[in-house]
């Protein structure tokens, strides 16, 4: 669960709310870093599943 990012993401926002701008811009990239981790890793693993004929 730790590669969920809505508690990275809801840190940025807060931060960012909080006048700490380059924090929660830096927590924001990260929130969408993993995102993106987790969408290409799902992506690749549903892709070589279908090349397989499962």
């Amino acid at each position: 669960m730790i590669l969920v990012p809505g508690l990275a993401l809801t840190n940025a926002i807060r931060d960012t709310m909080s006048g700490d701008l380059v924090s929660g811009t830096a927590r924001g990239v990260e929130a969408l870093m993993i995102t993106s981790g987790i969408v290409a890793g799902s992506g690749a693993m549903l892709k070589i599943w279908a090349l397989w004929g499962y």
